[in-house]
Formats: C-alpha cells, structure tokens, sequence
C-alpha cells in the first residue's frame, strides 16, 4: 500500500484515507456517510450522489413457449440476463428456453427491485397476468399466453 494511504477501520468496512500535506486528511468515510474536510471531498461526495441515482435495477418477468410458465427476477444489466436465461446459463431456467421479454420494471435500487421481485413471485400465474395488464403499458402485453 502507498505511503501516502492510511488503512481505517470503520464499523462496516476498511476505507482507504489519502492522507494530505503534514497527515492531514482528506476524507473520512464511516457507515457510507461522507464527512468532508475540504473542498476536493466535498465535491467527490455531491459526484456520488448523483453518480448512485444511475444505477437503477430491474424486475422483470420472462414467459417460455415451452414450459408455459412465467419466471420472475430482478437485475442491473436486463440485457445481460435475459441473454444468460436463454443460452441456458442459468440452472433454474435451464429447461424453459427461449425466454421472452413479457414485462420489466424499472425501480432505484436493489432493495425495492427485491421487494417487488417477492410481490410478484408470490402471485398465482392468473393474478400475475392481471398485475402486468394493470401496471405494464406496453401493446404487447394485451397478448399475454
């Protein structure tokens, strides 16, 4: 590690401190909370801030042909994991590929894509079809299997 770096501990996790001119420090970070002590930390910690809204997280739920059944998930890359379901990368959707896109969701954050992705897991197929017609305004679910 540099000498110009300083291991913490917080309560959480181990940060990283730059220390500055005579061991001043720069930032100190502690349960995710950004207390600055001088400009260059302040502006780094309004930048992540904002930087944290862009990460959003999706629930989405696919449809198989084959299987006719509905598989309900939540991610960060939709792309990516729509892609994994059909090349059969993933165990629990191995045997229903194809998968299609019938309906995703878009929320801030992992935990409320969670809550959602339980919500809907703990609907019957009928009460789930009803649920995508309702809050999923897109001209392809009025053609729901």
């Amino acid at each position: 590690m540099p000498s110009a770096f300083k291991q913490r501990s917080c309560a959480d996790r181990s940060v990283s401190i730059p220390s500055g001119p005579q061991g001043q420090k720069q930032m100190v970070i502690r349960n995710g909370d950004h207390f600055s002590l001088n400009q260059k930390a302040i502006e780094f910690s309004v930048v992540r801030i904002k930087f944290k809204n862009l990460f959003m997280h999706y629930v989405y739920i696919l449809y198989s042909e084959k299987t006719k059944k509905y598989y309900k998930g939540q991610t960060a890359n939709l792309q990516a994991r729509i892609q994994r379901h059909n090349l059969s990368m993933e165990k629990s959707t191995r045997g229903g590929a194809p998968w299609k896109l019938v309906a995703y969701f878009i929320k801030a954050d992992r935990s409320e894509a969670m809550i959602l992705e339980r919500k809907l897991k703990n609907l019957g197929k009928e009460r789930l079809e009803e649920f995508i017609r309702k809050h999923y305004r897109v001209a392809v679910t009025d053609d729901l299997p």
